[in-house]
């Protein structure tokens, strides 16, 4: 009550102040009902208390609640009489208010109109759409406030209130975007999190739950897909989960430096392939989904590449262990020295070697190889013919020996 009595004694002197007498005025207006129950159920509790002869230790508290009912009469009278004296004064501040209102629907429909064309609703580019949408909302906030008061105002002047439908469409649309941009906002710090992981600590799965829960959360929103930034936000999703595959083919083993050389050419981005600082953000950059055809003939490449590496380690690593079996040859009780044993199965090997070198040579992927192989194909032609001269040479000795 001392609040509405200060408020309804300072005289209006402008429409700020006018608007707090008139609301004071009619709070205490309306506010009988309520009043009059409390004062009423005070006053019974003391009634009761006095019946049973129950002293209150607060004799101040009790005075004070036995006044209230005067009190409260005189300032529904002073509301009264505010109320009628103050006629003429909201008269004057009606056509202000009017004019108000009308000044501020313009206002509305050029920010509505303003947000159309710049605002964070069309924003091809969603990090500076993020910027625009605080910018906007704060914007927005100021005119809900200003909005408010005018409808205040309106309603203790007793005019029609003024409806602002462009106010309401930019609420709606930021409500709406606003959501937008959280799940993107969410979305670009999980990728940057993600991509301070090293290539080397990959875990491909885990990047398959991420975009699976933002996919989810995307789809929750079914009622924005007509909003451009919804478009932006799902192909962003989209091309980062093509990207995937394409990240798990990158980290297969048969990938060498001359693969990664070539998709940085590729990409046109280059980085330092140092595994202890080479991490997803260098693979995020390449925007992998931009260069599918590239990265699949580049990959597959290395695929076919390793299997030309590890057919020729197998046959380095065959050819290191492999020995002729020698064994002494005697004749008429003389030592005539060593002779080969069978050599079928060493002849069988470098045939069977020699037409998988002829294999690899045709192969157009074979040039990283091309001298080692070409190496081993001289070695194995070596091998044969030596093995060839040999035997003929046990012969020849043999059959002199016999005659």
């Amino acid at each position: 009550m001392d609040t509405w009595s200060k408020t309804m004694e300072k005289p209006p002197g402008d429409l700020e102040s006018l608007k707090a007498v008139l609301n004071a005025v009619g709070e205490v207006s309306g506010g009988g009902m309520l009043m009059e129950m409390d004062y009423l159920e005070l006053e019974e509790r003391i009634r009761i208390r006095s019946l049973y002869n129950i002293k209150d230790s607060n004799e101040e508290n009790t005075a004070r609640i036995l006044i209230i009912r005067t009190r409260w009469a005189d300032l529904v009278e002073k509301a009264k009489f505010l109320n009628i004296s103050l006629q003429t004064t909201k008269k004057e501040f009606v056509a202000f208010t009017e004019q108000q209102a009308k000044d501020f629907v313009k206002a509305t429909v050029d920010f509505r109109d303003r947000m159309d064309a710049n605002g964070p609703v069309k924003c091809d580019d969603l990090d500076l759409g993020l910027t625009l949408l605080v910018q906007f909302q704060e914007e927005c906030a100021t005119m809900v406030k200003t909005k408010d008061g005018l409808v205040l105002a309106q309603k203790l002047f007793d005019m029609p209130i003024t409806s602002y439908p462009a106010l309401f469409e930019v609420e709606t649309q930021l409500k709406g975007v606003t959501m937008i941009y959280d799940v993107y906002a969410a979305f670009s710090a999980a990728v940057s999190t993600a991509a301070a992981t090293l290539w080397a600590e990959l875990d491909i799965n885990k990047l398959v739950t991420l975009v699976e829960d933002f996919a989810l959360r995307m789809k929750r929103m079914k009622n924005l897909k007509s909003q451009p930034t919804y478009v932006i936000m799902e192909e962003k999703l989209k091309g980062f989960q093509e990207s995937l595959p394409l990240i798990q083919d990158l980290k297969s083993e048969a990938m060498r430096k001359r693969h990664w050389d070539k998709l940085m050419v590729e990409t046109g981005k280059t980085f330092d392939m140092d595994p202890k600082t080479f991490t997803l953000a260098n693979i995020f950059r390449m925007e992998l989904h931009n260069f599918a055809a590239q990265i699949a003939e580049i990959t597959n490449a290395a695929t076919k590449e390793l299997n030309i590496e590890q057919e020729l380690k197998n046959v380095n690593d065959v050819w290191r262990v492999q020995q002729f079996e020698v064994a002494r040859y005697v004749k008429d009780g003389a030592d005539k020295g060593y002779v080969l044993r069978t050599t079928e199965s060493i002849t069988f090997l470098v045939e069977e070697m020699g037409l998988n070198l002829q294999g690899m040579t045709s192969s157009r992927f074979v040039r990283a190889f091309l001298d080692e192989v070409n190496s081993w194909a001289m070695k194995l032609g070596n091998v044969g013919e030596v093995i060839d001269w040999w035997m003929q040479s046990i012969t020849g000795a043999t059959q002199v020996d016999v005659s």
